[in-house]
Protein backbone atom coordinates (compact mmCIF):
# COMPACT_ATOMS: atom_id res chain seq x y z
CA UNK A 1 0.00 0.00 0.00
CA UNK A 2 1.86 3.47 -0.86
CA UNK A 3 2.30 5.77 2.06
CA UNK A 4 1.85 9.08 0.42
CA UNK A 5 3.79 11.06 3.52
CA UNK A 6 6.81 8.79 3.39
CA UNK A 7 9.87 11.67 2.42
CA UNK A 8 10.78 8.81 0.25
CA UNK A 9 7.32 7.53 -1.14
CA UNK A 10 7.91 4.03 0.24
CA UNK A 11 5.03 1.42 0.88
CA UNK A 12 3.53 -0.04 3.24
CA UNK A 13 3.96 -3.64 4.20
CA UNK A 14 2.30 -6.66 6.29
CA UNK A 15 4.10 -9.14 7.74
CA UNK A 16 2.65 -11.42 10.26
CA UNK A 17 3.75 -14.36 12.71
CA UNK A 18 1.70 -16.29 14.15
CA UNK A 19 1.81 -20.17 16.24
CA UNK A 20 -0.27 -22.80 16.74
CA UNK A 21 -0.58 -24.18 20.75
CA UNK A 22 -2.64 -26.48 22.84
CA UNK A 23 -4.29 -23.98 25.25
CA UNK A 24 -2.45 -25.44 29.04
CA UNK A 25 0.08 -27.36 27.22
CA UNK A 26 2.76 -24.69 26.21
CA UNK A 27 4.21 -21.31 28.33
CA UNK A 28 3.40 -18.00 27.42
CA UNK A 29 6.90 -17.29 26.99
CA UNK A 30 6.80 -20.41 24.25
CA UNK A 31 3.89 -19.44 22.65
CA UNK A 32 5.76 -15.58 22.42
CA UNK A 33 8.69 -16.73 21.31
CA UNK A 34 7.48 -18.93 18.65
CA UNK A 35 5.32 -16.17 17.45
CA UNK A 36 7.81 -13.54 17.16
CA UNK A 37 10.50 -16.00 15.32
CA UNK A 38 8.11 -16.61 12.91
CA UNK A 39 7.30 -12.97 12.25
CA UNK A 40 11.20 -11.84 12.08
CA UNK A 41 11.44 -15.13 9.63
CA UNK A 42 8.79 -13.54 7.32
CA UNK A 43 10.94 -10.24 7.22
CA UNK A 44 14.19 -11.82 6.90
CA UNK A 45 12.69 -13.39 3.40
CA UNK A 46 11.34 -10.14 2.18
CA UNK A 47 8.27 -9.20 4.23
CA UNK A 48 5.15 -8.57 3.49
CA UNK A 49 3.92 -12.23 3.78
CA UNK A 50 2.84 -14.15 6.74
CA UNK A 51 4.38 -17.57 8.58
CA UNK A 52 2.88 -20.06 11.53
CA UNK A 53 4.70 -22.44 13.51
CA UNK A 54 4.29 -24.80 15.58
Amino acid sequence: MPHPSHPQHKAVTLSIGATRFCAGQSAYSQIYQNADHALYDVKAAGRDSWRVVG
